[in-house]
């Protein structure tokens, strides 16, 4: 069952970070768009984060805990805790809260407005805290994937 864990553990984050890749990308390639641009990649990035982000990120959060559980077992016959798994679980945990709690939701606001008129100034600002959230979750992401390859079981 350990292997059902780790495979989905995996394919989260590689939903998790591959859609946040992909997310940058199309937030890059819209500050070259005219408005009706604009609000179409937004509303791409949306699909992504609803489609990829935020389901990677709580797959990855999921299976992470029942693996952690089963890494205690693990660590208590051996020498105690792991640096680096304390590292991935920390980084990994905080990172796939802000994409689910403050990614997503900014996303799916963003996927409804346009970026001219009455509702261009929110549009700036909700953009702006994209690219934060986003750019934090993904480095946060990205250290729990270079921590956990750096986890050693006692071997």
């Amino acid at each position: 069952m350990t292997r059902v864990w780790l495979f989905l553990h995996l394919l989260g984050q590689i939903a998790w970070l591959g859609g946040a890749f992909a997310s940058m990308l199309a937030g890059g390639l819209r500050r070259r768009e005219d408005a009706a641009g604009q609000a179409l990649l937004a509303r791409v990035q949306f699909v992504l984060h609803q489609r990829l982000i935020g389901p990677g990120a709580f797959a990855t959060i999921v299976s992470g805990l029942f693996l952690s559980l089963r890494a205690a077992a693990v660590f208590r016959e051996l020498d105690g805790p792991n640096a680096w798994l304390i590292v991935m679980q920390a980084t990994g945990v905080l990172g796939g809260l802000i994409v689910l709690f403050v990614a997503v939701p900014t996303a799916a606001r963003l996927s409804r407005l346009q970026p001219v008129g009455a509702s261009a100034l929110l549009f700036e600002e909700l953009r702006r805290r994209q690219a934060i959230t986003g750019s934090v979750a993904g480095v946060l992401g990205l250290a729990a994937l270079v921590a956990g390859t750096l986890v050693r079981y006692g071997g």
